[in-house]
């Protein structure tokens, strides 16, 4: 990240949108923006691969449900927030990630500027990828501030997306059982 080009940059779109960049509750801004955005989209350029590097054996291949992970982004379009909860659930083949592990794949996807449904998948993808497992389901139910503070301005409306890989694609009974386990 460009932290001087960032702060610069900000002070320029104050300016152009007819603030006073010098006034006093703006004066430190394009300093802050870099230190922000640094942590808002410290998912950019990282991989779980790169970071998650051990994944544990078990004896059984019992069903694993994360959820209600909550979680934020900025979409690509507007660049305005969007958040929410995401829900991890997969069959283990032998192997399966730690609990944070799962928090940091959902973190690094997150936090870049993203669409919902491509987040959706990567998160599947990586979980699969990893483990090697037998399918995965991930479910992110989002609200976001490009529809609730321009258009439709609709508030409260959450978008839902879902993403299934390998077993859960081919056994609907597998798939409803994870719905009915989110479900409680």
């Amino acid at each position: 990240m460009d932290k001087k080009n960032l702060e610069k940059l900000t002070y320029e779109m104050l300016e152009a949108i007819g603030e006073d960049a010098d006034r006093e509750g703006l004066k430190d801004t394009p300093k802050r923006i870099p230190v922000v955005y640094g942590e808002i989209f410290s998912g950019v350029g990282k991989k779980p691969e790169d970071i998650i590097k051990k994944v544990f054996t078990v004896e059984k291949n019992n069903i694993v449900i994360e959820k209600n992970i909550d979680f934020y982004s900025m979409c690509e379009h507007d660049l305005l927030p969007f958040f929410g909860q995401i829900h991890v659930a997969y069959i283990p083949d032998g192997k399966v990630l730690g609990f944070g592990d799962i928090i940091k794949i959902t973190e690094i996807y997150s936090r870049r500027l993203q669409i919902q449904e491509r987040l959706t998948n990567e998160i599947c993808d990586a979980v699969i990828d990893m483990t090697k497992c037998q399918g995965v389901m991930v479910i992110v139910k989002a609200r976001h501030l490009c529809i609730e503070m321009k258009g439709s301005r609709k508030t409260n409306s959450e978008i839902v997306t879902s993403a299934v890989r390998g077993i859960f694609e081919k056994e609907e009974s597998k798939k409803n059982e994870i719905l009915a386990l989110l479900s409680i």
